[in-house]
């Protein structure tokens, strides 16, 4: 099953004196956010968290190109991002850039998906202007 897994980090003033988070680890547990069931959307549709989400969305009408482009246009609303890698890598997952003090900025990690469609993920976020 494919989803999306985000983890957070958080830089205050202090911590940032020693080059380190303040605070970090996962957003939302592993696995909560999979892309083809959709259960996923009601336990945090209250959340400040970020959610997969798109209105209309039939998860059992979808192709799996419709799929990777809702994966890399929810990473797009969180932009601009940089991969882990340079140049793409299978495996890479997607950082927000230049977070603000005190404030949480979130990684996306793909889980599921092949090399190709993690490929095919990253050309979506490239052709958007999404990756830095």
């Amino acid at each position: 099953m494919r989803s999306i897994e985000v983890t957070y980090d958080i830089v205050t003033e202090e911590s940032a004196e020693y080059g380190d988070f303040a605070e970090h680890g996962w957003a939302n547990p592993p696995d909560t956010y999979p892309i083809e069931n959709g259960d996923w959307q009601a336990a945090y549709e209250d959340s400040d968290q970020p959610v997969w989400s798109e209105e209309d969305w039939d998860p059992d009408a979808l192709e799996a190109e419709d799929v990777l482009e809702d994966a890399a246009n929810f990473i797009a609303e969180y932009g601009p991002v940089e991969p882990s890698g340079h140049p793409f890598q299978p495996g890479d997952w997607y950082t927000q850039v230049d977070g603000d003090i005190d404030e949480p900025r979130y990684s996306f990690h793909l889980k599921g998906f092949t090399k190709d469609e993690e490929e095919e993920v990253y050309g979506w976020l490239k052709a958007s202007h999404a990756v830095m």
